[in-house]
């Protein structure tokens, strides 16, 4: 059973759509926060408060997916950064892995693709992901380079392993990315990131 810690006695109730249409149905939409996995799902559901509101006009009700809900309040606690776009943040790594391919900087990916650039798409495509997916999970360039540093010490011979080669570029790339960033720009997946150092 669902329920609402936002008053002094927890409120009970069988479905969280079941106490919205409620509240709205009251003409109440802004006493909750209801946030879902997805945009569509999100945007459905507004459609769906509206509908029950009608005909009485209605202030946006606060449904947001958990991307946008990140969004807003990675704004509040941080509102000089920027927020970049997927293309833009795509056009940074690149920048970053330009830079370090001049410097020399990436062993593993340079053995394997050679001193030309750009890296061919579909390693690109990973790149980013990884980067995202660290992020997402909340693990810093700090934390990375740390595991690095255990696996090192871990396994005989892992100074030399693909794996260990290919993590410490990705950690090279990652940490001039961020540099890149810098103070006034976050990613979307840098919001996930920030927010969890905040807490």
């Amino acid at each position: 059973m669902d329920f609402l810690t936002n008053a002094k006695q927890p409120l009970t109730f069988t479905s969280f759509r079941e106490e919205i249409a409620r509240r709205v149905s009251a003409g109440d939409t802004s006493s909750f926060i209801y946030i879902l996995p997805t945009g569509a799902w999100a945007r459905q559901e507004i459609s769906r408060v509206v509908e029950i509101a009608s005909p009485r006009t209605v202030a946006v009700p606060h449904i947001y997916s958990m991307q946008e809900f990140v969004g807003k309040l990675h704004a509040k606690l941080q509102p000089f950064k920027r927020v970049v776009s997927t293309g833009e943040s795509a056009v940074l790594i690149e920048l970053a892995i330009r830079k370090l391919f001049k410097d020399g900087a990436l062993r593993y990916y340079q053995e394997r693709e050679g001193t030309a650039l750009p890296l061919a798409q579909g390693t690109f495509e990973e790149l980013i992901a990884a980067i995202a997916t660290l992020k997402e999970k909340g693990i810093t360039t700090k934390m990375l380079a740390d595991d690095i540093v255990r696996k090192e010490k871990s396994v005989e011979g892992a100074l030399e392993s693909t794996d260990l080669r290919r993590t410490r570029d990705l950690h090279t790339i990652y940490d001039r990315y961020e540099i890149t960033l810098g103070d006034n720009l976050v990613d979307e997946y840098g919001q996930y990131l920030r927010l969890t150092e905040q807490f």
